[in-house]
């Protein structure tokens, strides 16, 4: 009997020293995460190891960040997965110059955020938002395998002439509206993708999904290229093509005004309320009267 204990004894032990050495989870705090602090050192250890970076950028100290080792540093699925990518922490105050680099580049709007990138600097997935999300150790462990996949499919993705839905999503995440468009839009058989049939022919989605694309490219144009002629434009195809999704089209519309405002041309904004937005079939009595409020105001 005593002899059967010790070799169980043994195996645990064996196993306990296997774990630590392999999977770095004899601790379950933000210790067990060896975090890098200078991307240009990230980098370059992505580029020896293949593996994608993931980079938490916030401020030391802050009561998120506490919450976020308390909570998300410390899940052993999170210490786990983390050991297939360089991880990276940059403090917007005390790595301002390089914070702010990467602020910019990727278009970073909150205080709380990871971002995965690869060795050549291509966006691999994003998490961002309120308590809920940013806090939420299954939230990020989804950011973090659709950072794995995404990496593993970018070789494809720009090989391939055929247009297909992980292009689409690949170039958004770029910010690269007028590639995603190009693809969303492109000639396929002949004949444009600019048809509700043809675009569930090809990409297989509803023109409710189709709607939520237009929507992400029309945003990139506004928010991030300040391009208020392109974001125009896209924003209109909602209501030509996807006629039903009354939510985004109504959204569009209240975006179409604001880049009038924010541009001064009250006369442009006159024209479009009066003969695009009160002339929309079915525009529903508070959203007329809403528009037309703004009309009294200008």
């Amino acid at each position: 009997m005593k002899n059967v204990l010790f070799v169980i004894v043994f195996v645990c032990i064996s196993i306990v020293i296997y774990a630590q050495d392999n999977f770095d989870v004899s601790t379950s705090n933000d210790m067990s995460i060896q975090w890098l602090s200078s991307l240009e050192e990230a980098i370059d250890k992505s580029v020896e190891s293949d593996m994608p970076i993931m980079l938490n950028i916030g401020l030391d100290g802050s009561e998120i960040n506490k919450l976020m080792t308390e909570k998300i540093f410390s899940n052993d699925s999170v210490i786990y997965l983390v050991q297939s990518f360089i991880p990276l922490k940059l403090d917007i105050i005390a790595q301002r110059e390089e914070a702010k680099q990467i602020i910019d580049k990727y278009n970073i709007t909150t205080s709380a955020y990871f971002i995965f990138i690869d060795k050549d600097e291509n966006v691999l997935s994003r998490l961002f938002g309120d308590e809920e999300q940013i806090l939420s150790s299954k939230k990020l462990l989804t950011a973090m395998e659709e950072a794995l996949e995404t990496s593993e499919m970018i070789p494809l993705i720009k090989e391939s002439t055929e247009p297909t839905i992980e292009a689409l999503d690949y170039y958004i995440k770029q910010s690269d509206a007028a590639k995603a468009y190009q693809i969303l839009s492109q000639t396929y058989e002949d004949k444009l993708i600019h048809s509700i049939k043809d675009i569930k022919n090809v990409y297989s989605i509803s023109e409710k999904e189709y709607a939520f694309y237009i929507f992400d490219i029309a945003d990139i144009y506004l928010y991030q290229k300040r391009d208020y002629k392109n974001a125009q434009k896209i924003y209109m195809d909602l209501s030509i093509y996807s006629p039903s999704q009354t939510e985004y089209i109504r959204q569009a519309d209240i975006n179409i005004i604001r880049m009038f405002d924010m541009q001064g041309d009250k006369e442009g904004m006159k024209d479009y309320i009066n003969n695009t937005v009160l002339k929309r079939k079915n525009i529903g009595k508070d959203y007329k009267t809403f528009f037309e409020n703004i009309l009294n105001k200008i």
